[in-house]
């Protein structure tokens, strides 16, 4: 079901018949948490904005190229040999949580100052990289509308540059999905994914040593770069996860399996499309404490209304949110923080648990 879901562009739900306590319920009724469910899910795919006969294609500055998208088999139909140009990823249907993710490599001949060095007179000595994104789509009235995003980077010659420009979300992603693509393809298995996790966690860590001042630390010490001090958690998080753990303890042939095979599709279906906002609460969930709740937790907190004369950037993107609800303070989602008095939501992105103390009246 996952490879048809994959192969249409469309959305995978896992439905468990019972609950979470293992207590069976009539699904056939309409009053039980199967059939609510079910009927939420249907009302939120008719409901989402959606758009049809979708065409992307990223299109990049001299310099670098696109070198394939990730993971190797994406969501959709590549169009192209990508050779000369980067391929175009075409879609059935696309909604706003759609995620493509790419990873791109120099060309021969490194990149070329397309400023022709007036970019030197702002401060900054270096050439830049330009990519520009273009979706063309349809709209469930018919329209055929197009959306252009493009985004210039500096470049730089200084390893520690890219390691603190780095951004875990992208990271992670990347991690996320390149797992994935180790699972399906040909000779792959979970073992395989779970090793390339761990390596690449280590690749980045020796080079950031190797190639900063990191090299002068004591060797028994672990040095990381402050964007990517969650990476090792991450990265030992993801090889415990759904997608790449074993269901069967070693030596245990009796026991149920956890994951399941249903479970385990529907989380390399997701992992397969992950956002950067997404990859790490996926695998390192959020665990809020519902007890002894600050004065304002819960609340719906519209943000400031944009000031005259104050049109910074900051302003705007505050002015044009919605009134959001604030959330409770997250804790370390381990067993040792919690208290048998308190209660406990935990939030994978995936379904809510809720944790009620023993203690608590």
């Amino acid at each position: 079901l996952g490879e048809l879901c994959r192969k249409t562009c469309g959305n995978f739900k896992l439905l468990r018949v019972g609950n979470e306590c293992g207590v069976a319920v009539n699904s056939i009724n309409s009053d039980s948490f199967t059939g609510e469910q079910l009927r939420e899910e249907l009302k939120r795919s008719a409901l989402a904005y959606t758009g049809s006969d979708v065409v992307f294609k990223l299109r990049c500055s001299n310099g670098v190229q696109v070198k394939s998208y990730s993971p190797t088999l994406p969501v959709g139909k590549l169009v192209g040999d990508g050779i000369v140009n980067s391929a175009e990823l075409e879609l059935s249907s696309m909604y706003p949580g759609t995620s493509i993710a790419v990873v791109l490599e120099h060309k021969i001949g490194g990149v070329v100052d397309t400023m022709n060095g007036s970019s030197s007179r702002k401060g900054i000595d270096m050439p830049m990289v330009f990519f520009q994104s273009a979706v063309l789509y349809t709209t469930k009235t018919g329209q055929r509308r197009v959306r252009v995003s493009t985004l210039g980077l500096p470049t730089t010659k200084v390893p520690a540059d890219i390691f603190r420009s780095a951004d875990l979300g992208a990271v992670s992603t990347i991690f996320t999905r390149g797992a994935i693509s180790d699972v399906e393809r040909d000779g792959g298995s979970l073992r395989l994914a779970r090793d390339n996790v761990f390596n690449k966690c280590v690749s980045i860590l020796a080079n950031y040593r190797s190639h900063t001042t990191a090299r002068t630390s004591p060797s028994g010490q672990l040095i990381l770069p402050e964007s990517l001090q969650l990476l090792p958690l991450f990265c030992l998080s993801l090889r415990k996860s759904r997608m790449l753990r074993h269901s069967l303890p070693k030596g245990v042939t009796s026991a149920k399996p956890f994951p399941t095979a249903d479970e385990r599709a529907y989380h390399i279906f997701y992992g397969r499309m992950v956002s950067p906002n997404m990859s790490l609460q996926c695998v390192h969930p959020h665990l809020f404490q519902v007890s002894g709740l600050r004065t304002r937790d819960g609340d719906w907190i519209t943000p400031p209304v944009l000031q005259e004369n104050k049109f910074d950037e900051a302003n705007v993107i505050a002015a044009s949110m919605r009134p959001v609800c604030q959330l409770p303070k997250t804790m370390n989602p381990s067993i040792a923080c919690l208290d048998e008095s308190g209660m406990y939501i935990l939030d994978d992105r995936f379904s809510f648990y809720l944790f009620i103390g023993r203690d608590v009246p």
